[in-house]
This record gives structure tokens, sequence and C-alpha cells, in this order.
């Protein structure tokens, strides 16, 4: 069923940031799970987030469910909702439930949210950024008793190593076959150790064949990582040779890399692809033990009376005082500025390199033919003026009013979060 974006009900909200989502190693039908949380609110239940990084009915998909853990009552009937969005805020998909009846440790039906192609076209969409996924749950009370807003924010890092570096192989023009040698590369932690070489055959029929590299390694403890590599051609530039990810079982048995180009065309193209006969190859490496990291970052409830407290420490300004008099100034007067935020009720002039460099969202609005970009203003019709006011205030100058009260201080957090603003 369709979200309800706009439902003002008070909720019980959970929002779980999985970082390096990309490198989960889970396989098809495998999971993780997010923290448990308490949630006063729904009669002290506990519930958590389980995901199923390569689905758990087709592993071309995401999914998500919803399940309560033990304690409490025996039954509790709620709706909700499940978002799944990048950090930017660019919201992928919204699925609306209601009158589920959740008995003690179980669970809702898992939801197929969003098509793993489309989340790692990079390329194509900001949808993963810094390669976290941002999920959300907000639950609602459907008996009619009264609910305090409750909000969970956690947080699950995939830990992960990278290295890099470039592989140099030797044509010889007189046996006409490349160099058979072996490539080393240790990770920063000198734990992992892997070695590269070329898959060479001496047959007429393997220059029709793409050229291949062999992958191994000794660490068990790798339970996954993915490889990278780009052709660096005669003029430097670097070709995308594509990427391809392995499981332990592939070092243990055969991990094969292959290049988009054949040994033939190397070849007939050697003053492009091999200069001074040599095959230059940037690889890059993203290794996963399968270890992480859970936390729960914050807890909200109702107006929190060190509110302001709060947002003065996490907004302190690193700006100069002369470069902050000078941007505020530019703020306030619109000195030269080429776009427009506009209110219900009130329209505020700006500049779209420093909403660019304060917030990808608005980056990305304004380096490519989105809507707003046509019409030269950006519409943000859910906050009132005066939060917007202060919020471009503090983009602007990295610094806060300080006669700030306590109830627009509660706006303006609830602002902070908003994914046009949050950089």
């Amino acid at each position: 069923m369709a979200g309800r974006g706009n439902d003002d009900r008070k909720s019980c909200t959970i929002i779980w940031i999985i970082e390096n989502f990309r490198y989960c190693w889970q396989k098809f039908r495998g999971f993780m799970d997010s923290p448990i949380f308490d949630f006063e609110s729904l009669e002290n239940t506990k519930w958590h987030l389980r995901l199923f990084p390569r689905g758990s009915k087709s592993e071309n998909y995401i999914d998500v469910c919803l399940r309560r853990d033990e304690g409490g009552p025996e039954l509790i009937t709620l709706d909700f909702e499940l978002v799944i969005s990048s950090m930017n805020g660019s919201e992928y998909r919204r699925i609306y439930l209601e009158g589920q009846r959740f008995y003690e440790t179980s669970y809702k039906k898992v939801l197929e949210m969003i098509d793993r192609c489309k989340v790692f076209e990079a390329k194509k969409n900001m949808f993963l950024k810094n390669e976290s996924l941002l999920i959300q749950c907000r639950m609602w009370r459907t008996d009619g008793k009264e609910l305090k807003e409750e909000q969970f924010i956690a947080r699950t890092v995939a830990e992960i190593e990278r290295g890099s570096f470039i592989w140099e192989m030797k044509y010889l023009t007189s046996n006409q076959i490349f160099e058979q040698t072996t490539q080393s590369i240790t990770l920063p932690s000198k734990k992992a150790v892997f070695n590269l070489s070329p898959l060479l055959n001496e047959d007429s029929e393997s220059v029709e064949e793409e050229f291949a590299m062999q992958i191994t390694s000794d660490d068990e403890s790798v339970k996954y990582f993915t490889f990278h590599c780009d052709l660096l051609d005669s003029l430097g530039n670097k070709l995308d040779c594509g990427e391809d990810e392995f499981w332990l079982n592939h070092l243990k048995e055969e991990a094969i890399f292959k290049l988009p180009y054949t040994h033939k065309k190397l070849i007939e193209e050697r003053a492009k692809y091999l200069p001074k006969d040599v095959l230059s190859l940037r690889c890059d490496i993203v290794t996963s033990t399968g270890v992480t990291t859970d936390r729960i970052e914050s807890y909200i409830t109702g107006i929190d009376d060190n509110i302001c407290e709060k947002i003065f420490e996490k907004y302190e300004s690193g700006i100069s005082p002369d470069l902050k008099a000078d941007l505020k100034s530019m703020y306030r007067e619109g000195t030269l500025s080429d776009t427009k935020i506009r209110t219900s009720t009130e329209t505020f002039p700006a500049h779209t390199q420093i909403l660019g460099a304060r917030s990808p969202v608005f980056r990305a609005m304004f380096s490519t033919d989105m809507k707003e970009r046509t019409k030269e203003c950006v519409d943000i019709t859910d906050l009132d003026s005066e939060t917007v006011r202060r919020m471009l205030l503090y983009m602007y100058t990295d610094a806060l009013e300080e006669d700030l009260q306590c109830q627009s201080a509660c706006q303006l957090y609830a602002a902070a979060d908003k994914p046009v603003f949050n950089d």
C-alpha cells in the first residue's frame, strides 16, 4: 500500500542508518538486524528492523521487515510505514500498512522494498551518499490511547578496508604474450594479502578471449570483497573495466575478473592500450570481514529542555568572524542572489553556490535540469518562514542567533533533519 508521508498523527519512529551498505556480505536470504528499541508509548514493547541486503524472496531486491521482541502485552495492533531513502533525502520507496497485529516475537511479512540495480547505479543517481542507506519506520497506535512522540536514531557500520595499486604488465613482442607476473597487494591493516596473476594461454584461440586475471588470498577472515579495475591508456585516461564481487568460497576456489577487452583488441591497438608495450591497470579492492558495530545515537521524546544547548553544541561555528560577517550581509541583503527559497508565506533570495556547497540535495537540484532550477525557485512548504530564515542564516554563517527561544530551537532542530538542509 502507498505511504502516507503527510500523516500528522503522533508516532514512534525508528531511523536506522547502515554505513557501507554496499559492502554488506550477506548472500540471498542472509540478514542483518538493527539495535533493539524500547518504546514507552507502545506499552514498553521492544522492536527492531531486519534487513536482507540481497533479498529473502529474490536476490535482486533489498527487503525489510519490522519485528517485535519479547516483553509487553501479548498483542498490540499498529499502523506502520517503512521508507527507504538516501542520506541526501532522495526517497525511493514508501510502504504503509494498516491494522497490523503483532504478538510477542512476531514480525510482519518481509517487504520487497527496492531493486538492487537501481540502488547501485551510482552514475545515474545519487541514491547512496557515502555508500550508506537510511531506513525509517513510523508506528501509530490504533486503539485510541494517547501516544507520546518518540524517536530513535541508530547507526550500523559495516567495517571495511580499502586498497589501491597500479599493476603494470609487459607485453613481450617477441613471443606475442604478456609477461607472467604476480602482483601482491597488502591492505593497510597488513592482515589481508591478495595475489593477482594473469590467466595466459598460448594457443591461437586465446587471443579471441577476454583478458582475465585470477585473484587469490589465504586470509580466511575476508568474507566478501569487491574488485574494480581501470585501464590506463596512452593519454593517461582511465577506461572503466567494471567491478565484480566475490565471497570467501571464491578465494578458496577461483576468483576470476575479466576485462571488457580481448587479447586481440589490446594487441591490435597497442598504441592506445599498451604504451611502451606495457598494460597498466589501476585496481581497487574493498574487503569486509563481516564485522559490524551498532549504536543508538539519539533518543528524542517531546520537547527537550536542553534542546538549545544541544543545538549550539551541534552547530558550533568554525568560520572566521570577518568571513561570517560578510556572508551574513550577503544573505540579508540578497547581493548577487541567483535563486529563491519560497515558503507558503515568504520568499528568501539565496545563492546557488552557497546552498549547493552546504547541502547535497541543493547541489543536485542546481546541477541537473530539475524543475526547481528551471523556475529558479525552490519551494519548502512544510516549514514555517521563521524556521527557514534561521536555517538559511546558519547555512551562510555556520552560527545560530543567541536569543533562540526553546520552541524555535525545537522547530530548528527538526528542520535540521530535513534532507534539503542536512549536510
